[in-house]
């Protein structure tokens, strides 16, 4: 959703690091990098590779450069769906509100979502 490309996988995933914010941001780019993403790319252009970091710790604002928690949770399906499913209880840092409450009122008729089932 969002730009016209080659279909690829969506995913939400949890880690736990002892890097830094700066750190683990620059090892994510990195990891782009060697995956064939090219460097600056227009917004909502196609690409190999996309790592977000969606959240970390209870940081809210601007971090490292980085808008913290991301805006994608809230406006996009295909983020606020699955961290929803991986973490239904998570307050949202700066507004209190879980994540499976957020995804209930999210109008799913606006951005329907593809099931793709991986065996």
């Amino acid at each position: 959703m969002g730009f016209n490309g080659p279909p690829f996988l969506n995913l939400v995933t949890g880690i736990r690091t002892g890097k830094s914010l700066q750190d683990l941001s620059s090892h994510l780019k990195a990891i782009e990098r060697e995956h064939g993403r090219a460097e600056g790319l227009q917004k909502n252009s196609s690409r190999t590779l996309d790592i977000d970091i969606l959240l970390y710790d209870d940081l809210a604002g601007q971090h490292s450069g980085i808008e913290l928690p991301r805006p994608e949770i809230r406006l996009n399906a295909y983020v606020l769906r699955p961290f929803a499913e991986l973490k239904p209880l998570l307050k949202l840092p700066g507004t209190g509100d879980t994540l499976e409450a957020m995804w209930q009122s999210f109008d799913q008729s606006s951005q329907p979502l593809i099931e793709v089932s991986v065996e």
